[in-house]
C-alpha cells in the first residue's frame, strides 16, 4: 500500500490595524487595541499538496492529531477530530457534520473520512501515514511554534476575532483543552 505524506505548515497573518470591512477589531482584556497582532495560519499538505480548506483550529491540532475521542465523554461515538473548521471554531458553521476517524495502527496512522460529512473538498477520503512521519510533520509543527513564542508581540491563536481570543504562543503551548 502507498503511504500518503503530511506536512503542517504554520504562517502568521498580521493585523496592523482595524479591518472594519471584515469586521475585525482587536482588543485585550482591558479594552486597549492590540496593535501588530498576528494570526496564526495552519495548512495541511498532503502528498504535496495543500488542502484547500480556509480555517484549521489549532486546538484541535494539538490535542486530537493522534486520537479523534473524546476526552471528557465516555462513549462519545463521534469524531472529536474537526481539523477542518469555521474560524469561530464550531465545524457545522462551515458545513463540516463529523471529525475525522483515526485509527492508530501499529506502523501508520489512518485517516477515514465520509463525504456526507463535509469532507467533498479533500482529494481521497482514506489516508495512511507512516506513524513515524506522522509524528515528525506534528513534531516539526510544534518545534516552529516554540520557536516562535520568542516574538514579543500578542499573538491570536485562538478561534475567530472575538475579544480574549489572544494569547501568547508559549501560553498557547502549556494550554490544557477546555472541551
Amino acid at each position: 500500500m502507498n503511504e500518503d505524506k503530511i506536512k503542517i505548515i504554520g504562517t502568521w497573518k498580521e493585523f496592523d490595524q482595524e479591518d472594519k470591512e471584515k469586521n475585525i477589531v482587536n482588543f485585550d482584556e482591558n479594552n486597549n487595541y492590540i496593535k501588530n497582532l498576528k494570526l496564526l495560519n495552519i495548512f495541511i499538505e498532503i502528498n504535496g499538496e495543500i488542502i484547500n480548506w480556509s480555517y484549521v483550529d489549532p486546538y484541535i491540532l494539538k490535542n486530537y492529531w493522534f486520537d479523534h475521542k473524546s476526552k471528557h465523554i465516555e462513549n462519545y461515538e463521534y469524531s472529536c477530530f474537526e481539523l477542518f473548521t469555521c474560524s469561530c471554531g464550531v465545524a457545522g458553521c462551515a458545513g463540516i457534520w463529523d471529525g475525522i476517524y483515526i485509527k492508530n495502527r501499529k506502523k501508520s496512522i489512518e485517516w477515514r473520512l465520509n463525504e456526507r460529512d463535509g469532507y467533498k473538498f479533500m482529494p481521497k477520503k482514506f489516508y495512511s501515514f507512516d506513524k513515524n512521519q506522522y509524528k515528525k510533520a506534528y513534531e516539526d509543527f510544534m518545534n516552529w511554534l516554540r520557536e516562535e513564542k520568542s516574538i514579543n508581540k500578542k499573538l491570536c491563536v485562538d478561534l475567530g476575532y472575538y475579544e480574549g481570543d489572544e494569547l501568547s504562543v508559549e501560553d498557547f503551548l502549556n494550554k490544557k483543552p477546555n472541551f
